[in-house]
């Protein structure tokens, strides 16, 4: 099949390529929707150019970023180039609401590298279209994305106020439009990411309830990805409130979940979780391998982002075991990764246990100095 445009009308030939990706990205059929995506975009490159060829190009990039970040992880080469070449069109021919979704899925490639200063300026121009746009799910999505970026920077206060601000609004309007748009319903993906800034003051309690809440959301919405984040999210504040049977049940239904559907950052996330898990539940040392090979799968799509925490649970675990070497060799590219991305909150974890692991191999005085 084929597409070819007469005056400002997309005509359809043989199959309707857009329609099926549509389809295939509500299914989470993520890798056929690309294709059928994918098969829409060259066709749509072969016609004339102009404002209606470009307008066709920008509704395919759009569609299918959605899959691709499913797919591929956020951080991905393909992510950034879809999106970026969306908002170059979009910006060509004055395409303000379709500019503000090219722009989000900018977002959340650069927030995967950790560029946190580049997502800053992101998120203000997302807040500053959302309100020429009319606010509504816009502003709940520019929201959410405000509060990622702060919650990231230990900004902790900023980062609820744009959380609990997401929510409100997310809760008021049609907000499970979000998911074919950007991949989540607002309203679960601001809750979601609430229960960590709870998780992080230390107010696990908090953070059990709003997560549970957000899980539930997503399944009774049949919304696949959200139940990823919020069963990954679960399973992190499990293991903090050191309830460890919870904590792998969930990341074993995220990892279901995950291969299912072919989600390959959740299906990484829940490889390290599932790996300690099963060594603080079973004794199952050998487990501390698949935990390391989930961040390193989790860095094969590009991120950065969390890696410095994934180091801390992963090298907390293996000092558990008396691995030091383990603990050392995840701690040590944790630190890079922390000054490299500047998160400072747990950086200051893992030269805590940078410094435990000198202690114990008998470096006291390394120890000391690792300290100040």
């Amino acid at each position: 099949g084929c597409l070819c445009l007469v005056g400002s009308e997309m005509c359809i030939r043989d199959r309707n390529y857009l329609e099926a990706g549509a389809d295939a990205t509500y299914r989470s059929a993520n890798a056929e929707a690309i294709s059928a995506y994918g098969n829409a975009l060259r066709c749509i490159r072969t016609l004339p150019e102009g404002a209606a060829r470009d307008a066709a190009e920008i509704r395919g990039l759009l569609a299918m970023g959605v899959p691709i970040i499913a797919s591929r992880g956020h951080a991905a080469e393909a992510v950034g180039q879809t999106y970026g070449r969306a908002r170059d069109l979009c910006e060509r021919v004055g395409a303000r609401g379709q500019l503000f979704d090219a722009l989000r899925g900018l977002w959340c490639h650069r927030y995967d590298h950790g560029d946190f200063e580049t997502c800053l300026k992101l998120t203000g121009t997302l807040i500053d279209l959302a309100a020429e746009l009319g606010g509504g799910l816009f502003m709940a999505i520019a929201l959410r994305a405000h509060g990622s970026t702060n919650l990231s920077m230990d900004r902790f206060a900023e980062a609820q106020r744009a959380y609990e601000r997401s929510i409100e609004i997310a809760d008021s309007v049609d907000s499970n439009r979000g998911v074919a748009l950007y991949g989540e319903n607002p309203a679960i993906g601001a809750r979601i990411m609430l229960s960590q800034v709870f998780a992080f003051g230390g107010r696990l309690d908090s953070a059990w309830d709003v997560v549970n809440k957000a899980g539930d959301f997503a399944r009774s919405g049949d919304q696949p990805i959200s139940v990823a984040q919020a069963t990954a999210i679960r399973a992190i504040i499990a293991l903090l409130r050191r309830d460890y049977a919870v904590s792998l049940e969930a990341a074993e239904e995220e990892a279901s979940v995950s291969h299912e559907h072919g989600f390959v950052r959740w299906h990484a996330h829940s490889m390290l979780m599932t790996g300690i898990g099963r060594v603080f539940n079973h004794g199952d040392i050998s487990s501390l391998d698949v935990a390391k090979r989930g961040i390193d799968d989790w860095k094969a799509t590009g991120a950065s982002l969390y890696v410095p925490t994934f180091s801390a649970s992963l090298a907390d675990c293996a000092l558990h075991c008396g691995r030091e070497d383990m603990a050392r060799l995840v701690v040590d590219d944790g630190i890079a990764f922390a000054m490299a991305n500047q998160e400072y909150l747990v950086l200051s974890e893992l030269q805590r246990l940078d410094a435990l692991i000198c202690e114990r191999s008998g470096l006291v005085e390394e120890a000391l100095t690792r300290l100040e």
